[in-house]
């Protein structure tokens, strides 16, 4: 294989695979395993630091740059096995780092899992309070009650004034007048002294 494959790899930031290449290619004189296993961990460690800028260290960001760094671990920790080069290149502060990392991770997956469905419990339980066959709530209750005593009250303050009888209504029958006991006159008229003479019997004398 052309070492200008393995320095287009390492331009790349794929050295992991060009350690592969260069074993196999036994070209490892020229293209150390070691150097290009810490060349790669240096630069996925600028990488996850750039991620985290980039978002403002946020949820999100630091999930993702956790696990680029997990998985550029895990990847170095394969390739030093497979290459047998434990002994030029410690593997036991990277396994603690790694221990870490998925711990941290399965932590904040339950997190994240617990307050979605205390979310979700949340949402059913607004849903079926505020249903319309559901009851109301004692703060309606006491809400309609207050309403309707003001209601009442206020009915009572305006209450209508009582009917009244227009004029004609009331003057359309005929009106009774009051029978007075008036005294009997003494003065005897004229006409009734007239009255008397002309019914009186003629007396004995004149026949």
């Amino acid at each position: 294989m052309s070492p200008n494959i393995i320095d287009e790899l390492v331009k790349n930031g794929k050295e992991i695979e060009a350690v592969y290449f260069a074993s196999e290619s036994g070209l490892t004189k020229r293209f150390s395993p070691v150097s290009l296993l810490k060349s790669y961990l240096k630069n996925s460690k600028k990488i996850t630091t750039t991620v985290l800028k980039n978002g403002n260290y946020s949820v999100a960001a630091t999930d993702e740059s956790s696990t680029l760094e997990l998985n550029s671990i895990k990847a170095i920790i394969k390739c030093v096995e497979d290459h047998k080069l434990e002994s030029e290149f410690s593997l036991d502060s990277l396994r603690k780092r790694a221990s870490l990392l998925e711990k941290t991770k399965a932590e904040r997956k339950r997190g994240t899992s617990a307050a979605t469905a205390t979310k979700s419990q949340n949402k059913r339980g607004h849903g079926s309070g505020g249903g319309r066959d559901s009851g109301p709530t004692p703060y309606r209750q006491a809400k309609a009650a207050k309403f309707s005593n003001n209601y009442s009250s206020f009915s009572r303050r305006n209450a209508p004034p009582p009917a009244q009888h227009s004029p004609a209504r009331r003057y359309s029958g005929p009106f009774h007048y009051p029978c007075w006991n008036l005294p009997q006159s003494t003065n005897i008229t004229e006409a009734d002294k007239s009255s008397q003479h002309a019914e009186a019997p003629p007396s004995a004398t004149s026949s």
